[in-house]
């Protein structure tokens, strides 16, 4: 019993590394399938006003993309947290699925972080 309690950790720490990936290939896979007659009608037409609608769904797929995927760091982050309380060690499988999810999550701090010191929100 104890030695399945000490491999919890690295049960953890894997679905830690796995859902923000998970995340993307789902979020990859909807969109697909949600806009792909959107594309095909995009490309039957030329026009500069169409173009500009192209753009303006790629801007949202990728807005999509990015809050989703954000949001499966940061449970991902909160799931390698548990893993390394569970670990009891610093370095290892756990410490990786932190960063794994942490760097993404820093990354979008700073971005707002600097967006918000210069008053953009």
């Amino acid at each position: 019993m104890k030695k399945w309690l000490s491999h919890k950790h690295r049960q953890y720490a894997l679905v830690s590394i796995a859902c923000p990936f998970l995340t993307i290939i789902g979020v990859l896979i909807y969109q697909q399938l949600a806009n792909h007659n959107f594309w095909q009608t995009i490309e039957t037409y030329i026009p500069i006003l169409i173009m500009h609608v192209a753009a303006q769904m790629v801007i949202a797929e990728i807005i999509t993309l990015l809050f989703f995927t954000g949001i499966a760091c940061l449970i991902g982050f909160f799931v390698a947290v548990i893993s390394v309380k569970k670990q009891g060690e610093i370095l290892g499988l756990g410490t990786f699925a932190l960063l794994i999810n942490g760097l993404p999550l820093t990354v979008l701090l700073v971005f707002f972080g600097r967006a918000w010191l210069r008053g953009s929100f």
